[in-house]
């Protein structure tokens, strides 16, 4: 059985925080930009402005798919809020399945 545990996070003003699941995770976003522009270097050379606009468009259709496919599936009663603008706070939880399909919808 494997326990479980809250991770730390960071507090700062505002009521916002930093969890350490999204510093990985954009630390792997960062990560995979970097490698696949190295790649595209490789293979086209000296053209990786390509990989660039594709890792682009890919990171803001992820947010917003993850985020889109979180508040519909997961907790659709918070479409009829109080807060009409709540559908593009994207930072307030996200879907990894939604941020993949977004991320192949920016492609």
């Amino acid at each position: 059985m494997i326990p479980y545990f809250e991770l730390p996070h960071l507090s700062l003003p505002l009521g916002q925080k930093i969890d350490i699941f999204g510093v990985l995770s954009a630390a792997g976003v960062v990560t995979g930009a970097t490698l696949a522009g190295r790649q595209s270097r490789k293979y086209w050379p000296g053209n990786d402005l390509a990989m660039e606009g594709a890792v682009t468009w890919m990171v803001m259709f992820g947010l917003f798919g993850g985020h889109f496919l979180h508040l519909f599936a997961y907790h659709p009663e918070l479409l009829d809020s109080r807060d009409p603008w709540y559908f593009l706070r994207f930072w307030d939880g996200l879907s990894s399945m939604g941020g993949v399909l977004g991320a192949l919808v920016g492609i």
